[in-house]
């Protein structure tokens, strides 16, 4: 006998990391990795995570040239996070 008071309804999903968008098992949303790599690099800011649909390279890789590493060095430090 089921219960008509009982909601079956999903929590929504965390958004995905732009940059592990393949990775279902990331370690950490992408808001979540935003704040941890502004704080181990202070010089970013909320603008340098600007992500638009289909610009996800562009983003990346002004983020690469503000912290000064390349991209492999970049998508380690992220996916680390």
């Amino acid at each position: 006998m089921k219960d008509s008071n009982v909601s079956h309804t999903q929590a929504p999903a965390k958004p995905v990391s732009p940059v592990a968008h393949t990775d279902r098992h990331a370690k950490s949303t992408w808001a979540e990795q935003q704040t941890k790599l502004k704080a181990k690099y202070p010089t970013l800011t909320d603008a340098d995570f600007k992500f638009e649909e289909g610009k996800k390279e562009m983003m990346m890789e002004k983020l690469r040239i503000k912290v000064g590493k390349s991209k492999e060095e970049l998508a380690t430090i992220i996916a680390a996070l």
